[in-house]
């Protein structure tokens, strides 16, 4: 009984205490736009204000107030601490974003889709956005299956969004131009004795900026046969796959690539030049695509500004920098970059064109696996970038897992529109000019 009592006098003594690093109370978790999504009661009871916004990046808190998934976990012995956690998210594109992706599920009957917004030089993360979210402070067993998160840890094959990568990595050996022509057999090629390798477009010759227009499976197959296994394999491992994308998230999961002995079947490398036989989660391929509109730097995905004490006034705001490294040359990252831009104008992703914006990028329409055999259920999705004349620059993705909807399970249909609406609240925003 005097335990009890004991134990009541220092909860009431807690409840009119400021929350500092001593007492114990868990930090707070504070957007770049300053609202807070997450705090803790005088009595240590975990508060999430805005609900569902952000989940599942935020995670949750277990009872005993340990943070479990996303930002919570962590960053999880900071908070504990006391300290806040100030994040790049600016919570008013964030929830706009993610009222286009409820809307969108409807419309295209998809199982998830996540989107995200990051700053091509800064890896600065302004959005990350999913369909399937939960209130982290009221979780109900339908929520279970949501409280993963898909950005990294749902590796997926990814489809046709890896042709850029590998065009990139034969250009940097110099084994091609954009200007080389491959024959394409009238779309249908020879893969085994008894199997062929097609394309949905018909043609007889390629150049190497032509198949990104096309979706070329049989000429994006011959640029990766052109390449060796040790090239191959460094070449993926320099746009980051095979571990972690670096992003301040709990499980940010390696995927899968082969091994450099197992791509010495040309078979292999050309599978993987199609997105299948590996694995990438979101926030890898999110990286990828940055080093295509940041001079061939791959930047690290970004969610944390600063870990502070909870004394506002004297904060000193400032991103921590991250190392990076060349992954391609600048000559390199241009030559795709362009071929990308040139595939929103006239390729497959048309429909992401936004008026006095530079836009590019590629279309995965990918079958996926499941129970021993590929289905006919898709991971459509988009990566690309968007800019304008005043130096921004976002590298944005879009991907919807199992659309449903008749004609909108192909990416063209589904991701890109999607894509040119968060353009269109980037720019309502004053993001891009």
């Amino acid at each position: 009984m005097k335990k009890l009592k004991i134990l009541n006098i220092v909860i009431l003594c807690a409840s009119l205490l400021q929350a500092n690093p001593e007492d114990g109370i868990r930090g707070s978790i504070i957007t770049q736009d300053g609202k807070v999504l997450a705090k803790s009661s005088a009595e240590g009871y975990r508060i999430f204000p805005f609900k569902d916004s952000l989940s599942p990046t935020l995670g949750y808190v277990t009872s005993k107030e340990e943070g479990r998934r996303g930002v919570e976990q962590a960053v999880g012995t900071t908070l504990s601490l006391g300290y806040d956690v100030h994040l790049t998210i600016n919570l008013d594109l964030q929830q706009k974003i993610e009222s286009l992706l409820n809307q969108s599920k409807i419309k295209t009957e998809a199982e998830h889709i996540i989107a995200a917004v990051m700053e091509s030089k800064t890896g600065i993360i302004v959005a990350m956005a999913s369909s399937n979210r939960y209130d982290p402070g009221h979780i109900r067993e339908q929520d279970i299956e949501s409280i993963p998160s898909r950005f990294t840890e749902y590796p997926y094959e990814p489809g046709a969004v890896m042709m850029p990568i590998v065009l990139a990595i034969a250009i940097e050996k110099k084994l091609l131009t954009s200007d080389t022509v491959f024959s394409t057999y009238n779309g249908s090629m020879a893969w085994t004795d008894d199997r062929f390798l097609v394309d949905k477009q018909k043609y007889d010759v390629l150049s190497t900026a032509e198949m990104i227009l096309r979706s070329s499976n049989i000429g994006i197959s011959q640029v990766a046969w052109l390449v060796s296994a040790y090239e191959f394999y460094t070449g993926l491992e320099k746009f980051g796959f095979g571990k972690p994308s670096g992003i301040e998230l709990h499980r940010d999961k390696e995927g899968y690539i082969k091994s450099v002995s197992t791509f010495e079947n040309k078979m292999n490398r050309a599978s993987t030049a199609l997105g299948y036989g590996m694995l990438a989660t979101f926030t890898q391929l999110l990286k990828a695509y940055s080093t295509f509109n940041n001079e061939g730097v791959p930047v690290t995905p970004r969610l944390i500004v600063s870990e502070s004490d909870n004394d506002i006034k004297e904060q000193n705001i400032s991103l921590k920098k991250l190392e990076s490294t060349q992954g391609i040359s600048k000559s390199t990252a241009q030559q795709i970059h362009m071929m990308l831009v040139d595939n929103v104008k006239r390729g497959t992703s048309t429909d992401a064109q936004y008026a006095n914006l530079e836009i590019g990028g590629q279309t995965g329409t990918a079958y996926i696996y499941r129970e021993g055999k590929y289905r006919e259920e898709y991971h459509s999705s988009f990566y690309g970038f968007a800019n304008d004349d005043e130096g921004n620059k976002y590298t944005i993705a879009v991907m919807l897992t199992r659309p449903k909807a008749n004609k909108l399970i192909y990416a063209s249909k589904s991701a890109v529109p999607l894509f040119r609406e968060i353009v269109g609240l980037l720019v309502e925003k004053h993001y891009l000019k």
